[in-house]
Formats: structure tokens, sequence, C-alpha cells
């Protein structure tokens, strides 16, 4: 994609989209506050966690919270 596109997508983004990225960094800080692990201990790198979550992976949850 053309960089002044993706310029464009981000200065024009929707509050609803925001809203929902908001929930979910939200949801997994409160997740790794309560289990002292963050949403995927098993991946050692942000750029694995990047290909899990592009891939539809989703962290597992807690069953002790």
């Amino acid at each position: 994609m053309a960089p002044e596109l993706i310029i464009h997508d981000l200065l024009v983004e929707s509050s609803s989209s925001k809203t929902s990225r908001d929930v979910y960094a939200f949801a997994c800080t409160t997740v790794e506050i309560l289990t002292l692990q963050p949403p995927f201990p098993d991946l050692r790198t942000d750029a694995a966690v990047i290909h899990s979550l592009m891939a539809g992976r989703r962290p597992s949850r807690p069953n002790d919270v």
C-alpha cells in the first residue's frame, strides 16, 4: 500500500476501532497483572506474537482468574 494511503488511514481512523483496540489492550494488561505472565508466555519475541495474532491465534483464558 502506498505510504500516503497508510497515513490517510491512520488520520481518518474511526473511533470505534480505537475503542476496541483500547479494550483489547486493557484486557491483555489486566490478564498480565493478575497472572504475572504476558498473554503469550510461550512466545519469546514480539515478531512471534505478531505472527500468531496475524494467524488468528488469541491468548488463552487463564483458568485461575
